[in-house]
């Protein structure tokens, strides 16, 4: 029988030259291995039966022993757990590294350990893997690890034993094996409902290569942080685990971020998916009639303080391991004391822990007691999830520059909000109450990546200015301004809560001319704070002031990573920034730049006050000399404690006064003709038709009423101080990169192209409702203004993500060795378009004689436009260039007479006029159907048949039916027929105002029929 049970052993791990062979082999382990091998190679070969009876018969004798080690540590005592573990070692140690139904000995141990004896259930477990650390890779059936089923079991110290027993060299490939449902160790762990926070910890701190490890999926193609943030998971004790993640691996923020595919959730996004999912479980829950227990709402200073901050305080290995009883509902984690909601929120290192730290569990009832099916994990509260949501947000607002990754990572196409916010500067400029409410269709994300706010003054305007703006002259009190108290003010209104980046320019400005009588001073200290109040700045703070207080820094940027400062030449200032009580406090401070001049020093003196500023806060480490005395010593060591959190420090000083003090900016404007002349008759009837139509309101409560009609305006942005677009802008998005990072927002406009676009379409159609899309530009050849395609791509998509109804591109990109990738991009995103039933207008090239421009050759779904005269022919610069039609192009009056006078109206030229002109028609066209659909809607039951529909106002939305519309209207025969007769169609008296309601809603019944039903109409 004993030449049976070790028939096989030449499979066993202790076989001479494998690789599980232990170096330190018990004597007579070694002797008794020798002894099979020679009993194994003298055993003659048996038959197949006697094989399986073989088979059986080890599998048995294995299952035996495994069942006697299991019965020695349960009859023992806790106190003897060494004694225990060094008995089942010498006397179990060939069994050992065996299988026994597929399971080794330390699957069982994770298996049947108990919360009593535990100490020798641990000490037992590591004495096998310190032996046999290899067995932690074996798999059962179902491919669980032994570590997978001490977690699946929720054997806290168990786990936490194992930990402290495998080799550092095998912690991350035990971590990252998978069973059978895709997850591996550390999915496990963050799944397990019944796995207490430290464990979790504990695997986090172990991982030596984190890169690897947390950017690990699972089959659903989730990593870590994923279930992490999962929202029925975020706990109190849930934040300490999301950061430390965060911390030990920033990449993990990046999976899954993609402005390519949409449906990937990053981990922010999955956080609301599941919080939604949650919401909808709660919501049904309730309906069903089950009420949930109400838990008193917890304030974040009461969550934080349970969660902690980023690093726990060390303890004793005693603490960690020999811990009495179980782990209760109500252990917590032992932490380094409470923080505040700021510093939830602060930019943490992302180098590897404290690989010495430990984590202990502390019973604060001191009872071994633990209810049946108790889970080991805080509740979930809405505190903690907004916590660790607004951890997400933070951490990647502020380590990342790229906006499109931003806005990925943040929102789906059709739900992205402003991250950025800047104002145009320049000479005299100013910002009014009416363009700030102008702006007032912005939706911003409580975090924005960077604020810049530019030279200028905040003017009142309108009777609301006095109770709102106040009086900008400064009082006898307070010299400094409080302009920027009102933007920011505004902002704060609008749900700004943090800035990773601010940027102002408060300098004090000199008189400019005679138009400005006055210099400009700068804000007060106390204006700053008041501005700045309830707004945490988190990383760069650069307000332009000469000589501002740290201490008014510290009161609104405690948080801040870089700070930029500037300096009057007066070494005093200096020496205040470096006094312990200055710079030095700032606990995440790496970076000051100082920007000076001389003062009334010399050059020379300046530069010497820098240098000692630079010292003082980055002191060298010299040895001591000899003949210093203690008490200097102590001073200095005194010194450098204050100055410790500065270690890393990089201070950077500039001393060139004109490399900050210059704040003039030149902008670019539309060119204007000199002598204005009267406008196309074109515009004329069009502007008679767009009074007579806004006498019209439809009725929300009625379809087809549902929205607005929506037009895109794909150009340079628009100026938020056009008169002509308040209250028309609903939204917008810009890709125009700026040279500093971040994007030039879409509600300002460089050269003013954009502006005069937005404003044609409303002037032909005032009805409709812009989303305006800036594109990224650059200056080409002979300073030609020139347009990425790749930037007109994403334009594109934004616009149909918005599902707007016509899309107005008044531009033309040429094709180039080097865009060709992006104009392949353009022409998926216009078919796109066309897909979604999208009206788009593109223009005609006018520069050139043969236009093979994009994006009229993306498609023939689109109208592509030219410019036309007074006289409706073709402009020259035309030439033989095919277009669908042709608009008023050359010499366009850009304000309507009788709203701005003769002598201050702009001529505009060009197709791209041309183009804005055909898109206000095609809206106006798709609003007097609509207009006219819900009259149907009204008198349902005596409308004749032939009255128009709310199915005509959906078919008219497609590029077919809107040519078949344009069609519908007349045309000069004269311009080959490509000059629409608008008069023919739209032209209504002034008398037309005054007539009865009913008729006027016929007459709009009757265009709409006749745009919607096709009839035969001679050229004139």
């Amino acid at each position: 029988m004993g030449d049976i049970a070790f028939k096989y052993l030449p499979e066993s791990p202790f076989q001479t030259g494998s690789e599980h062979y232990p170096q330190h082999l018990p004597q007579h382990a070694s002797q008794q291995q020798n002894k099979h091998k020679v009993l194994i190679n003298c055993t003659p070969a048996s038959s197949e039966s006697e094989g399986d009876d073989d088979d059986w018969e080890h599998e048995r004798t294995i299952r035996d022993k495994f069942k006697a080690i299991i019965s020695k540590i349960t009859s023992a005592e806790n106190e003897d757990a060494d004694r225990v573990a060094k008995e089942i070692r010498d006397q179990f140690y060939q069994y050992l590294g065996r299988k026994a139904d597929g399971r080794t000995i330390l699957h069982r141990l994770a298996k049947d350990a108990r919360r009593d004896r535990m100490e020798i259930w641990v000490a037992v477990i590591k004495m096998v893997i310190q032996e046999l650390p290899d067995l932690l890779k074996s798999q059962d059936e179902i491919r669980k690890t032994p570590l997978h089923m001490a977690l699946h079991n929720g054997r806290s110290r168990l786990v936490l034993g194992m930990c402290e027993a495998i080799p550092d060299n095998y912690f991350d490939d035990i971590l990252l094996k998978k069973d059978d449902t895709g997850n591996n160790c550390l999915h496990a762990a963050l799944r397990g409902n019944n796995v207490h926070p430290a464990i979790v910890l504990e695997l986090l701190r172990r991982i030596d290569n984190p890169d690897r490890v947390l950017c690990e999926l699972n089959e659903e193609g989730l990593s870590p942080l994923h279930i992490a943030v999962e929202y029925r998971r975020c706990s109190p004790s849930q934040l300490g685990i999301v950061q430390t993640i965060i911390a030990r691996c920033d990449k993990t923020l990046d999976i899954n971020v993609s402005s390519d595919d949409p449906n990937k959730l990053s981990v922010y996004r999955y956080h609301d998916k599941t919080r939604k999912e949650s919401e909808e479980d709660l919501n049904a829950q309730e309906k069903n009639g089950w009420n949930p227990v109400q838990a008193t709402p917890r304030s974040l200073d009461e969550l934080v303080h349970d969660s902690g901050s980023f690093h726990q305080r060390k303890v004793s290995r005693s603490d960690t391991i020999t811990l009495p009883g179980p782990i209760a509902r109500s252990d917590i984690m032992v932490w380094s004391g409470p923080v505040s909601s700021s510093d939830t929120l602060s930019r943490s290192d992302t180098g590897s822990p404290d690989r010495s730290s430990t984590f202990s569990v502390a019973s604060s009832n001191g009872s071994g007691k633990r209810r049946s099916g108790e889970h080991q994990r805080n509740e979930v509260t809405e505190a903690s999830a907004n916590a660790i949501r607004d951890h997400l947000k933070v951490c990647f607002i502020c380590g990342r520059t790229d906006p499109e990754k931003i806005l990925s990572f943040l929102y789906k196409p059709t739900e992205v909000k402003e991250i950025y916010f800047s104002l145009p500067g320049g000479p005299n400029s100013m910002v009014t109450e009416d363009m700030l409410e102008m702006m007032s269709y912005l939706e911003f994300e409580d975090t924005l990546r960077y604020v810049h706010i530019p030279l200028l003054r905040v003017e009142k305007t309108g009777p609301a200015a006095s109770r709102r703006f106040g009086n900008r002259k400064t009082t006898a009190s307070c010299k400094g301004r409080d302009d920027y108290v009102k933007i920011f003010d505004w902002l704060k209104s609008k749900g700004v809560k943090r800035i990773a980046e601010l940027r102002v320019d408060d300098l004090q400005e000199e008189p400019l001319g005679e138009e400005q009588e006055e210099s400009i001073p700068s804000h007060s200290d106390e204006k700053i704070e008041k501005a700045l109040e309830g707004i945490e700045v988190l990383h760069t703070f650069d307000w332009k002031k000469v000589d501002l207080s740290s201490e008014t820094i510290w009161n609104v940027a405690k948080q801040a990573v870089s700070v930029v400062l500037y300096w009057g030449g007066n070494d005093a200032i200096l020496r205040g920034w470096s006094e312990s009580d200055g710079f030095p406090k700032f606990e995440n401070l790496k970076k000051i730049t100082v920007y000076g001049e001389n003062g009334l020093e010399t050059t020379n003196r300046a530069n010497q006050n820098l240098q000692k500023f630079q010292d003082r806060l980055c002191p060298k480490q010299t040895s001591s000399e000899k003949d210093i005395t203690e008490y200097e010593n102590n001073l200095r060591e005194d010194q450098q404690r204050e100055n410790e959190t500065l270690d890393n420090l990089e201070v950077k000083c500039i001393l060139d006064e004109k490399s900050w003090k210059s704040t003039a900016s030149e902008r670019l404007r539309m060119a204007a003709q000199e002598q204005p002349k009267e406008q196309h008759d074109w515009l004329t009837t069009m502007d008679k038709f767009a009074t007579f139509i806004q006498s019209f309101k439809l009725d929300p409560a009625l379809q087809p009423a549902a929205r607005p009609i929506r037009v895109a305006v794909i150009d340079d942005g628009i100026d938020v101080a056009e008169k002509s677009l308040q209250g028309k802008v609903y939204g917008g998005r810009s890709f125009c990169q700026q040279l500093g990072g971040g994007l030039a927002p879409h509600y300002n406009s460089d050269g003013g192209h954009g502006t005069v676009m937005a404003s044609l379409i409303c002037r032909v159609c005032p009805t409709a409702k812009l989303y305006v899309v800036r594109l990224d530009e650059y200056w080409g050849p002979g300073g030609k203004r020139s347009i990425t395609a790749e930037s007109a791509a994403k334009a594109v998509r934004a616009a149909v993500d918005q599902e707007v109804d016509v899309i107005s591109m008044s531009w033309t990109i040429e094709k180039t060795d080097t865009n060709k990738s992006g104009l392949d991009k353009l022409s998926a995103a216009i078919k796109e378009a066309v897909k979604k039933n999208i009206i788009l207008f593109c223009s005609a090239n006018d520069q050139i004689s043969d236009d093979y421009s994009y994006p009229g050759m993306c498609t023939p779904h689109l109208f592509k436009i030219g410019a036309a005269t007074e006289y409706r022919k073709k402009t020259d610069s035309m030439g033989n260039i095919d277009v669908n039609f042709i608009m008023p192009g050359q010499n366009v009056l850009r304000g309507r007479p009788g709203q701005v006078p003769m002598e201050k109206c702009n001529l505009l030229s060009g197709s791209s006029v041309a183009t804005a002109l055909a898109s206000g028609l095609a809206a106006l066209i798709l609003y007097s159907v609509q207009l006219a659909a819900q009259h149907t809607a009204l008198v349902n039951s005596s409308r004749p048949e032939n009255w128009v529909t709310l199915d005509d106002f959906n078919n008219l939305k497609s590029h077919e039916n809107m040519l078949a519309a344009f069609n519908q209207i007349p045309k000069d025969s004269s311009s080959e027929g490509k000059f629409l007769l608008v008069n023919r169609m739209f032209r209504v008296e002034e008398t037309a105002l005054r007539r009865p309601e009913e008729e006027k809603l016929m007459f709009i019944q009757e265009l709409a029929r006749r745009l919607t039903f096709p009839s035969t109409l001679s050229l004139v």
